[in-house]
């Protein structure tokens, strides 16, 4: 079976505000729009080109929008699309949604990860996966070992990089990516500077969950 893979936005350049630094993007309602996407063949002049898109059927009603979002209301919901609108990263065609390649770098996430993670994790702690996995991939491509700060990551998602609580962020961000088998990294200093290297990324997160067990267990209970 193909594995379905998703391209999320990972452009890091500070001149600007991107996916990643921008504070108004709700990455978690991204995110869901991205799981649900398919791709459709779109013909002009004859020449063929995918476009994602996102049927709003699929969705359901703005309150089950909302519950899948974990967004409170019908007026945030539309707020936060409205950015997403505005900041060129889908485009309202009526009855669906386009999902434009709006920036020059990509990351792919295979569509169970990209769900697991949008289902348990904080939208912020998404666009900390898809920056490490970026920088990590082309730092492999070149055959160095990636090591980052967490005032690094927390400049480029836009946090104040003074604050003990972004660095306390992004520090829990990055338990929790750990701990879910998403990242593996090591601690050491340059210097004075404590810094972490990276020496694995995965796109398959850890699960305890294994439904065969469940499913025996459950037989040998009615059993």
């Amino acid at each position: 079976m193909a594995v379905v893979e998703k391209h999320f936005p990972a452009d890091t350049s500070m001149e600007m505000l991107t996916f990643l630094n921008n504070k108004n993007i709700d990455g978690r309602l991204y995110a869901y729009l991205q799981s649900k996407s398919m791709p459709v063949v779109v013909e002009n002049n004859g020449i063929k080109n995918y476009e994602t898109r996102v049927d709003k059927f699929e969705i359901g009603s703005q309150n089950e929008f909302c519950k899948a979002v974990k967004i409170k209301s019908t007026k945030t919901l539309r707020k936060y699309l409205n950015i997403l609108i505005n900041t060129g990263y889908i485009e309202d065609m009526g009855e669906y949604y386009v999902l434009p390649k709006k920036e020059t770098i990509f990351f792919k996430i295979p569509l169970e990860t990209l769900r697991f993670i949008q289902n348990t994790i904080k939208e912020d702690v998404i666009k900390i996966y898809i920056y490490l996995g970026q920088r990590y991939k082309y730092a492999s491509i070149n055959n160095v070992k990636y090591s980052f700060t967490l005032k690094e990551v927390a400049e480029h998602l836009g946090l104040s990089i003074n604050s003990e609580n972004s660095r306390v962020f992004v520090k829990d961000g990055l338990d929790a990516l750990m701990n879910n088998g998403l990242i593996e990294f090591v601690s050491y200093y340059e210097g004075r500077i404590p810094k972490l290297r990276l020496v694995n990324f995965s796109y398959d997160y850890k699960t305890n969950f294994n439904i065969w067990y469940f499913i025996k267990m459950g037989k040998k209970l009615r059993s």
